[in-house]
């Protein structure tokens, strides 16, 4: 997954902290049934989870898998993500 954003300011200072994350990972290499919607880093910014509208939860780096509800049938489908 490839995100650009053409003429970007870079993030202001205050949020530097929170940016640290590398590359950690992609799902470039799996078949997604349905398209990813979300992304959340670790707090220790060393990794992130992608979160798939059908609620697949892939982590990456220090980001540790808690399960996910990819294989459950979902009344709505997940619009976001955000780490606790």
């Amino acid at each position: 997954m490839t995100c650009r954003v053409p003429n970007a300011l870079p993030p202001p200072a205050a949020f530097s902290r929170e940016l640290t994350s590398g590359f950690a990972g992609s799902t470039g290499a799996i078949r997604l049934a349905q398209p990813i919607v979300g992304m959340a880093a670790t707090p220790a910014g060393g990794g992130y989870w992608l979160v798939a509208s059908d609620g697949g939860i892939f982590s990456f780096g220090d980001a540790r898998f808690f399960g996910s509800t990819g294989a459950i049938h979902l009344n709505q489908p997940i619009v976001a993500a955000m780490p606790r």
